[in-house]
């Protein structure tokens, strides 16, 4: 390369290409090197990136109190993966007193940019009433956010998550008994792929558990159960054809 590059951008791109060995040969020192010029311009990726080297000792020592100055700057020009960066150290305590109100603040903000895994950290911050009240709808409600742009954890966790409150509604176990709330969630868990849910589905609409009978309904998701492992679905989808 005859001249070295003098913008920020230039600078972080050269970074990335040493860092992952593209057209030139891997090198995390001189990625490193690229990401400060670049960082130390203002350029809000390389400030990142920097705090990632920094925090896993990259390129450089490790050192988790720079790497949080560097998420803390791009993360207070609302970097989105800088703010999830800065909630994860306020949650881990990593170069900065553990504080998990301030890790749910920097969460939230990433999270309203429709950054998926803050999206889902949200949802279990909700769950596990860390730094809130436990919430699971509101659990729910993140958990599909982040689920919807392909989150594979997220679409476990509202799954799961979805069924528990399906039988919470179903029960009228800590909130008043409704069998539509009910069946709205065991829909939205089944659709996620979770077997549990597939199953309570297929026994409603075939026995007519407080809603209408629908055998087309019923054996369909006794099928996606029993193609999930669930043995009861199995037997009762003998019964349609017996």
């Amino acid at each position: 390369m005859n001249e070295s590059p003098t913008t920020a951008k230039e600078q972080y791109e050269l970074g990335l290409c040493y860092f992952n060995g593209e057209g030139v040969s891997k090198n995390e020192n001189e990625a490193f090197e690229w990401f400060k010029k670049a960082a130390e311009q203002g350029h809000l990726a390389a400030q990142c990136e920097l705090g990632l080297c920094y925090l896993y000792g990259e390129g450089v020592s490790k050192n988790e109190n720079e790497a949080f100055k560097w998420f803390k700057k791009a993360a207070d020009k609302d970097h989105k993966y800088a703010q999830h960066n800065v909630g994860i150290c306020y949650g881990k305590g990593w170069g900065v007193q553990q504080n998990i109100n301030k890790a749910m603040e920097y969460f939230r903000k990433a999270a309203y940019q429709d950054y998926a895994p803050s999206q889902y950290s949200l949802g279990l911050h909700y769950v596990g009433g860390l730094g809130v009240s436990q919430d699971i709808e509101s659990a729910i409600l993140w958990f599909t956010k982040a689920a919807e742009q392909g989150n594979s954890e997220a679409q476990q966790s509202l799954g799961m998550y979805c069924h528990q409150l399906g039988l919470c509604y179903a029960k009228g176990d800590g909130v008043s008994k409704n069998m539509d709330k009910a069946i709205d969630c065991f829909e939205k868990a089944a659709k996620q792929g979770y077997a549990p849910s597939q199953y309570r589905l297929g026994l409603s609409f075939m026995d007519g558990w407080d809603i209408p009978k629908n055998p087309k309904k019923a054996k369909h998701w006794l099928k996606e159960a029993a193609d999930n492992g669930i043995e009861e679905a199995k037997k009762k989808l003998e019964e349609f054809t017996s």
